[in-house]
């Protein structure tokens, strides 16, 4: 008794080990492979290309409607906006700094950047000359870039350069205002704007992506140890019967057991949802974890609960619809094997 209450106690903890190590696994896995916290298949995917011209686009917004917020220098006859707070600090793009992204924007007689040079001249050499980075120009609504990506699918993301607004700088008579002075309606489109920039295939030091990157870099080990650790456990676990050597099976472990798989995988999954929220945060990370922990290690408990009861009782071959769909062709062709038997001796009598 003594030693079946040890052995027992034994083999949940080394379940417990084992379930975690298996959840960290899956998880360096999944980040490793996936294209938002994958620096390399980041820069190489549609979904960054997407978050690169959106960036270009919101900015262009900025000159359009809300530049009287900005730092202004005349060259010419342009108008330089500055946006100093991007200055240096790579750009933000859904939730993640992109280290040195630079960017110059025309449209008519008025200029947006976020490099500090005082003429449209200097600006373009500076965006121009740098070896390191990856140049990406958009003139006459066509895309010249050195970005395979960008090649790719860069293309199809223009139509989000779509604004309207409305100027009194003008001989027409659409609508007159109170003082007498008449308005137009303009719609801006990607060809009315020149556009340069560059950026760096790096993801900034405090992005989340960064942090992702650490986190697999710590974890990765665990991909190897859950490879051991598992099937040791669930050797010890399935290793014993009890006192009486006898198993009693309720009627929990006649349903068929792929059934009991199916909407275990569809529970576990529901903690995850949270994670595919917008915005995440530590906390939310952190207790989101903790209950997908406890979620899949009692699931797993109770599935390799009622597996090993069957495999003990011999009842694991019976209690599953393909055991039963195999049993029946058999039972069938059994049947038919023996008709024709029948059939022959009758025919030979």
């Amino acid at each position: 008794m003594k030693k079946n209450t040890i052995f027992k106690i034994l083999s949940y903890i080394l379940l417990s080990i084992s379930i975690t190590t298996l959840i960290l696994s899956i998880l360096c896995i999944g980040l490793k492979n996936s294209v938002y916290y994958n620096e390399e298949k980041y820069f190489s995917s549609d979904i960054f290309v997407g978050d690169y011209i959106n960036t270009l686009s919101n900015i262009a917004n900025v000159l359009i409607h809300d530049k009287e917020n900005y730092t202004c220098k005349q060259d010419g006859e342009t108008k330089i906006y500055y946006l100093y707070n991007y200055y240096n600090k790579g750009v933000k793009i859904n939730n993640t700094d992109i280290n040195e992204m630079y960017f110059l924007i025309i449209y008519k007689n008025q200029a947006i950047t976020n490099v500090s040079e005082d003429t449209i001249a200097s600006i373009k050499q500076y965006i121009n000359e740098n070896k390191e980075t990856k140049k990406v120009s958009i003139i006459d609504g066509k895309i010249a870039t050195e970005s395979e990506a960008m090649k790719q699918y860069g293309s199809k993301y223009l139509d989000s350069f779509s604004f309207l607004y409305y100027t009194t700088d003008t001989q027409r008579t659409d609508k007159q205002l109170s003082d007498g002075r008449y308005i137009e309606y303009v719609y801006p489109k990607v060809q009315d704007f020149e556009i340069y920039s560059s950026y760096k295939e790096k993801l900034g030091i405090n992005s989340e992506r960064q942090i992702i990157n650490k986190f697999v870099g710590k974890t990765v080990q665990f991909e190897k140890i859950a490879y051991v650790i598992f099937p040791i456990s669930i050797a010890v676990t399935i290793g014993r019967k009890d006192e009486k050597g006898k198993i009693e099976l309720n009627d929990f472990d006649k349903i068929p057991l792929e059934i009991i798989i199916f909407f275990s995988v569809i529970i576990s999954g529901v903690p995850f949802i949270p994670l595919m929220s917008e915005e995440i945060d530590y906390n939310m990370v952190v207790s989101t974890g903790i209950t997908i922990y406890l979620t899949i290690y009692i699931l797993t408990v109770i599935v390799l609960n009622t597996i090993i009861k069957r495999i003990k009782s011999k009842t694991l071959y019976e209690t599953t619809i393909i055991g039963k769909i195999i049993k029946l062709i058999i039972k069938l062709g059994k049947k038919a094997v023996n008709r024709c038997k029948n059939i022959w001796n009758t025919l030979i009598y």
